[in-house]
């Protein structure tokens, strides 16, 4: 296919919902780049700031800033979706564009009040999230989450923008649109952060965001009736269930990033640096995670809603089958690459400037800590989707706020015998129990099985055999040949396991090819 032929399929797509294949193709492409940026984002980062106390200040004042406000709007964005569909199964275009109007309304009223008291009490929240921060480390902490107490606001407009084009099945648009921010960031911290030393970290994530929701905004606008967002109207019946219903989901779909949060307020009474290592750690995850995972689990969600609005189980059970099989042969051999290769992995990452070996070596330790993750997030996120798109919040809600208490019981435990790494494990246990308790739930009460056993442990014991060859091998090796050998060893596992998958993209593209 020549340039210019892949540039006018492109811009066939841009113009019409896509399906869930061309999608996860499309939102895995973008996804593997803006995350790509979002690596070379934060080896600027790392060489400039390293694991440094000003650096764990700021990441704690990004928690309420960035990651729970994205807790309140991502719960309404979530539960937008699938009533979002429903209003547009009424076949009325100006009732779907109303509603999407009335709950983006919804979400800045919400926002904006989290966005003042951000600003109002930045010092008594940032003791909050790190209870052992006093006197200068607690001043700077306070000062940076002034200034970022406008993220909420901007991150509750971004999600209802997504929601709507995931909705819409927009797929190609909502990842192209998730390069912006990185594009913006690069620069602006590889310039700025040797005048502003991690103030430059504060500009750039307000100044990237906000012109990456400004651009999502002009483009989504379509979908939505600009006279319903500046009238003073009463909301609709839908409207308001989307509210009622994300209130609650809340906890339910959050509870990883409220377990992050708990997290970092245990690991706050820990040496310095170690903030900053589980950060490090957690962007390597977002890069497995949001490439692989999410290009699957962002599709599977919608179609998994229209099911859910039909009320058909056995097609929710098919997709969700199909998908989950998928995804077991990508992440299964890269969670055995990752434990193989953390400490090498970091080094070549993140080692330069004020990134010295003690910062590889803290942040090796808890991404192993956490690699038992990459297997089960694909489950877990399927469960949670379904379940939301069900509307069974109940159980949801209930399980979370067990699993919260039992992360921060572990991290407590586990935190004096292994340090961070600890608080690590923590989270991998809690992984393990979440999964489970969620999958027999939703088989008891809705006769949904789509985990195929036999296939995981013959996938998992091809991954181990060849895991304990390849670190037999590093003991007699030198670093160079075991790096060659174990990297193309698990590359060559990868393709041979996921030879269907690749086979499908292939046969996609020369149908697209002979459609047109």
């Amino acid at each position: 296919m020549s340039i210019k032929e892949r540039l006018s399929t492109i811009k066939r797509l841009s113009g019409q919902a896509q399906s869930v294949a061309f999608g996860t193709i499309f939102i895995f492409g973008f996804t593997l780049l803006s995350k790509g940026l979002g690596f070379i984002r934060e080896m600027v980062l790392a060489a400039q700031f390293g694991t440094s106390w000003r650096l764990d200040a700021v990441i704690i004042a990004m928690e309420p800033a960035e990651n729970l406000s994205s807790i309140i709007a991502g719960a309404l964005s979530t539960m937008m979706i699938p009533l979002y569909l429903e209003v547009k199964n009424g076949k009325d275009p100006e009732q779907t564009k109303r509603y999407a109007s009335q709950v983006l309304k919804l979400a800045a009223a919400v926002l904006l009040i989290f966005s003042a008291l951000l600003f109002l009490f930045p010092d008594l929240l940032i003791k909050v999230f790190a209870p052992s921060y006093s006197g200068e480390i607690l001043d700077y902490a306070a000062r940076k989450l002034r200034i970022l107490s406008v993220l909420p606001l901007i991150h509750g407009f971004g999600s209802i923008f997504t929601a709507v084009l995931r909705a819409e099945r927009r797929f190609l648009q909502m990842a192209s649109f998730q390069l912006i921010f990185n594009i913006i960031a690069i620069p602006m911290l590889f310039f700025l952060a040797p005048l502003w030393s991690e103030a430059a970290y504060v500009f750039t994530w307000v100044v990237g965001y906000l012109v990456m929701t400004l651009i999502m905004g002009l483009y989504s606008l379509r979908f939505f009736d600009k006279k319903e967002i500046v009238s003073s109207s009463r909301f609709s019946t839908s409207a308001k269930q989307t509210l009622k219903l994300a209130l609650p989901l809340i906890i339910g779909s959050s509870s990883g990033m409220i377990n992050n949060i708990v997290d970092k307020i245990f690991a706050s009474f820990l040496p310095a640096g170690r903030i900053s290592a589980l950060r490090y750690s957690h962007v390597l995850l977002a890069m497995i995670n949001g490439v692989i995972v999410g290009s699957f689990l962002t599709t599977t969600y919608t179609e998994i809603s229209e099911a859910a609005s039909r009320k058909d189980f056995q097609a929710i059970e098919r997709r969700m089958r199909k998908t989950n099989d998928d995804l077991m042969r990508i992440v299964i051999p890269l969670t055995f690459w990752v434990i193989l290769m953390a400490e090498p992995l970091i080094r070549i990452l993140f080692q330069r400037g004020a990134f010295d070996s003690q910062s590889t070596d803290l942040v090796s330790a808890s991404l192993i800590g956490y690699s038992v993750i990459i297997i089960l997030s694909p489950i877990g996120g399927l469960i949670s989707n379904t379940l939301i798109s069900i509307k069974d919040i109940k159980f949801v809600n209930w399980l979370a706020v067990v699993f919260i208490g039992l992360n921060a019981f572990f991290d407590w435990v586990l935190l004096k015998p292994f340090g961070h790494a600890g608080i690590a494990y923590s989270s991998s246990v809690i992984s393990v129990l979440s999964v489970i308790f969620y999958y027999l739930w939703l088989k008891k009460r809705y006769a949904i099985t789509f985990f195929n056993l036999k296939k995981f442990l013959f996938i998992s014991t091809i991954n181990l055999g060849l895991y304990l060859i390849v670190f037999i091998l590093k003991s007699v090796l030198s670093e160079i040949y075991f790096l060659l050998i174990g990297n193309i060893a698990f590359l060559v596992l990868f393709v041979y396991l996921n030879r269907e998958i690749i086979r499908r993209i292939f046969l996609l593209k020369s149908e697209s090819k002979l459609n047109r």
